[in-house]
């Protein structure tokens, strides 16, 4: 169980934090922060993701243990350094996934506290924006070749990693190669997968008998009123 041992409330001193740099190709958050007196330790409750790593920043160059859990920070000294009152990135958060359209703080699991273990009132920042939690797309295993004229499965399923319902309309099969191809997987009514839901299909695919033989990069793409969604690529030899 995370936790920083507080005993009051420190009048006068305080914290601020907010949001910083958005990295989506390393999936790392800032977090930046200003504080009017020394840090002894923080928590950070941050909702909208799962998180998978925390370093760097004010915290760590003050020589902090940074430890996380899927929505949580924690950070102190075991040899009773502090942060010294300043402003800049307090940390930096690496995460797993995305589960909301909206990362932000939890305020009853934020605490700051001073060298003394006095709490200090903190300031929480708005939320960040971050707009691309939706449906995520996995396919299971599949051949490396099949026969013209024959056939081949995929096997395939829908996670809704976010907080709402999410929906999709439609399904294609997409390649390119020696000659290209475009064909309806799925095309009907809207099907909606609930918060943290997985939804498992199969459908059998058909090689025509003319398909010129070679390599084809292919590709499953979930459509939602004819816009992609998610897609999943995979290769296939045609012989």
């Amino acid at each position: 169980m995370f936790g920083v041992g507080m005993t009051g409330a420190a009048q006068g001193a305080e914290a601020a934090i907010h949001f910083g740099a958005h990295d989506t190709e390393l999936r790392t958050i800032e977090i930046e922060s200003k504080n009017s007196a020394a840090l002894g330790g923080f928590q950070i409750g941050i909702a909208g993701l799962k998180l998978s790593d925390a370093y760097g920043g004010r915290a760590e160059k003050a020589g902090f243990l940074i430890e996380n859990s899927s929505n949580l920070v924690l950070s102190f000294s075991i040899s009773g350094d502090s942060i010294d009152a300043g402003a800049g990135t307090l940390v930096v958060v690496e995460y797993a996934s995305l589960n909301d359209r909206e990362v932000c703080f939890i305020e009853d699991t934020t605490v700051f506290s001073d060298t003394r273990a006095q709490e200090l009132k903190v300031d929480l920042g708005d939320c960040l924006s971050v707009g691309n939690c939706d449906l995520e797309l996995e396919l299971g295993r599949l051949p490396r070749e099949v026969p013209a004229g024959g056939s081949f499965e995929i096997n395939g399923s829908l996670f809704n990693p976010c907080r709402g319902d999410l929906t999709f309309d439609g399904v294609r099969l997409k390649a390119t190669g020696p000659a290209e191809a475009d064909m309806p997987i799925y095309d009907g009514a809207t099907i909606v997968v609930e918060p943290l839901k997985e939804l498992k299909s199969s459908f059998t695919v058909r090689v025509p008998a003319v398909a010129p033989a070679g390599r084809y990069e292919a590709k499953v793409v979930v459509l939602r009123e004819d816009r992609p969604v998610t897609e999943s690529h995979f290769s296939i030899v045609v012989k």
